[in-house]
């Protein structure tokens, strides 16, 4: 009988060192996973910011230039007039 229960106890004590091992195995896979994943993460986040900071420069620059294309018109239609009071 005591056999039998020292079989049996070297058997579990097999067993649970094996689920100790794949749970470390399977633990440091998903930290992996999980380090891959943050890094994708702050890429995307990176790519995002300057993806923002080019639109506002875009949207600075398309202001600008919509003021000066208003100033050019401006200075088009008083040269215009004062080309016209020349030629009288």
């Amino acid at each position: 009988m005591s056999g039998i229960l020292a079989m049996v106890t070297g058997a579990a004590i097999i067993l649970v060192i094996l689920a100790k091992y794949f749970t470390t195995a399977r633990i440091q896979a998903l930290t992996r996973y999980v380090v891959a994943a943050e890094e994708a993460s702050r890429g995307a986040r990176g790519r995002l910011k300057a993806a923002e900071n080019e639109k506002i420069v875009a949207e600075r620059n398309e202001g600008i230039t919509g003021r000066k294309k208003e100033t050019l018109e401006k200075q088009i239609e008083k040269l215009t007039r004062e080309l016209g009071s020349l030629n009288v």
